[in-house]
């Protein structure tokens, strides 16, 4: 869905002339997206990989 946004929004940057309220709902939605890249990083990199480590741990006590 947010793909879709920001091609439609010509990379969510409103019209010079666009009104206050629409600004700042494109600030958002910009801060929504940096938020959101951070998170998918933060999870692919430290939390998925710790994730990983830790079942193969779990199993491996299993088996011993």
């Amino acid at each position: 869905m947010l793909p879709g946004c920001i091609s439609r929004t010509s990379l969510l940057t409103p019209a010079k002339s666009t009104c206050a309220t629409r600004q700042a709902f494109f600030a958002g939605l910009r801060e929504f997206q940096r938020d959101l890249r951070q998170h998918l990083y933060l999870e692919e990199t430290i939390l998925f990989p710790r994730a990983l480590a830790l079942e193969g741990q779990l199993l491996a006590r299993r088996q011993a």
